[in-house]
């Protein structure tokens, strides 16, 4: 192992949670609270230019994040999310029963696609619209050209809670259309239209970090350089576990020496996936790459055979309990197969669908707990 421990120095200041968007639209006279975002499961609002350029978001504006308010705290799994945006000329007060209707300037854009997507809600005050959102971070930013209306469009197949309240603009003409399931292709009306902030793309200039990742004294340790610039805001540190997604966990203050570290204290076993978040002077963000650690749990997990058809049976061998899932992830970390384990049992058979050739991670989630190994799949 890499002697590195003479980083450990560097100074980690307390979480510091950025809750506002760049730009928002947002009228809290006619604010209310709705729970359409959750209780449907497609669904489409429509913001129109005026609305948009007040806001300050002019032509060319990348939105590389959007955000919502809400009156709770709560956290939902949304399953197969897929997010949209699209220009349009049809008005908020005049959406289009038909969902592909609205977007009629130009080729929509899928922003967001993810098998599953873990959101966390923030809470605010219906009258203090500059506080409390909660950012969706988009991983396909999309262009604004200023002169037609914007079009989001979400698409789930499942919600864990349906009782994610959302601040809303209520009242008069129907503002939102939604349907009941993600497949839908005509819809209702609502008189409520959720608020909607907006952040300027955050870019990836992975040519200006350095950035690692290791296991150190059984927890996720990460060393990274990055070049010193005055007035510069302190490094934001993300973290994703088991395939949900990034969410901010410190900061760390710049130094001279350009040089930072961090040790993450970790309590289950697992893959870990770390990135470091940079905010510019002028708005925009610069990512690092992507780093993974593996820390092993007491208990490991075998698979038969470890190369593999599709077709063919796969057994897993590992600490399981009822209830527990099995996941077939691709180097992307995409969940290409889920499954779960109806019965106590120390095995696990199921046949292999058809996936590409390529190296898969497997990975059991077992009592809180997640394990992995790896197979490869042959043509």
């Amino acid at each position: 192992m890499k002697k590195v421990m003479m980083l450990i120095c560097i100074g980690i200041s307390a979480i510091a949670v950025a809750q506002t968007p760049g730009n928002f639209v947002h009228n809290p006279a006619n604010a209310g609270v709705n729970n359409i975002f959750f209780g449907q499961r497609k669904f489409l609002f429509i913001y129109n230019q005026n609305e948009l350029i007040g806001s300050g978001v002019q032509q060319g504006y990348t939105i590389g994040s959007i955000w919502f308010r809400h009156n709770v705290v709560r956290t939902s799994v949304l399953t197969n999310l897929k997010v949209t945006l699209g220009h349009t000329t049809r008005g908020k007060n005049n959406p289009q029963t038909t969902f592909a209707n609205n977007f009629n300037v130009g080729t929509p854009s899928v922003v967001l696609n993810q098998a599953s997507y873990t959101y966390t809600s923030n809470a605010g005050q219906w009258n203090v619209p500059n506080n409390n959102w909660t950012e969706i971070p988009l991983t396909t930013p999309f262009i604004y050209n200023g002169t037609d209306n914007l079009a989001i469009m979400f698409e789930f197949t499942n919600s864990s809670s349906s009782a994610v309240t959302f601040y809303a603009s209520n009242g008069g003409n129907p503002l939102t259309v939604f349907a009941n399931s993600a497949t839908a292709t005509t819809s209702t009306g609502s008189t409520a239209r959720p608020m909607l902030g907006m952040s300027i793309s955050s870019v990836l200039n992975a040519a200006d970090w350095t950035i690692q990742a290791e296991q150190s004294e059984g927890q996720p340790y990460v060393l990274w350089e990055y070049p010193y610039e005055e007035e510069q805001d302190a490094f934001e540190i993300e973290r994703a576990f088991s395939g949900n997604r990034f969410e901010l966990i410190n900061s760390v203050q710049p130094q001279e020496s350009a040089t930072y570290a961090f040790s993450d204290q970790v309590q289950k076993s697992g893959t870990y996936l770390y990135r470091v978040r940079l905010q510019h002077s002028d708005g925009s963000r610069s990512y690092s790459p992507v780093v993974e650690v593996n820390i092993e749990g007491e208990d490991e997990i075998a698979v038969f055979p470890t190369i593999i058809q599709p077709g063919n049976t796969l057994t897993v061998t590992g600490p399981f309990v009822a209830g527990a899932q099995v996941a077939l992830l691709d180097m992307q970390r995409k969940v290409c197969a889920n499954w779960t384990q109806t019965s106590q049992s120390e095995q696990w058979k199921r046949t292999l669908p058809s996936v590409p050739a390529g190296v898969y991670t497997v990975r059991l989630t077992s009592d809180g707990s997640s394990y992995y190994t790896k197979v490869m799949v042959q043509p």
